[in-house]
């Protein structure tokens, strides 16, 4: 609906919004089943999904590429055993890391189903949303979880490039 200067009153759609809900719920329609995040299965199986792309096009691959890529890289049967055990430790990680994630979003997302959002509590649940999936990002690009390059290596822990033999 437009006002005198030809934009749009919003104010007047929200009947319009009102009557539509409450038409949807009474009917049991929806706007659509949402899975809830929309990356959940990649989460849950503790997947790449990309998230280590800087560093494997730059020369610093994953466990998992290191293991597709050890004929090539001539790769011992030392390396091959501890590239082997840090590959389950990156999976075992990042699908609990992705646990983590999966369970903070479905609290978001019932949180707006309810109606009982609010500003302080969509940045606080963001902010720990974003800082588990930062975790997340560390754990793919680095092969390491968060904790354990923190702890163990402290500021000193670096990755190392992989040069093809």
């Amino acid at each position: 609906m437009m006002n005198q200067r030809g934009r749009v009153c919003q104010r007047n759609f929200r009947p319009f919004v009102a009557a539509l809900s409450l038409a949807m719920a009474l009917t049991g329609q929806t706007f659509g089943q949402t899975v809830v995040p929309s990356d959940r299965e990649g989460l849950l199986k503790g997947l790449g999904m990309g998230l280590a792309s800087y560093a494997e096009e730059n020369g610093y691959p994953g466990p998992k590429h290191v293991l597709e890529l050890k004929d090539e890289l001539g790769l011992t049967q030392d390396q091959l055993k501890k590239t082997e055990a840090l590959q389950k430790m990156v999976a075992i990680s990042a699908a609990a890391k992705g646990q983590q994630i999966v369970q903070a979003e479905e609290e978001l997302n019932e949180l707006f189903e309810a109606g009982t959002i609010n500003g302080k509590v969509l940045r606080s649940k963001l902010g720990q949303i974003g800082n588990l999936r930062a975790d997340l990002q560390f754990i793919h690009t680095s092969g390491a979880p968060p904790h354990e390059a923190s702890s163990h290596c402290g500021s000193n822990w670096t990755v190392q490039k992989v040069e093809r033999a």
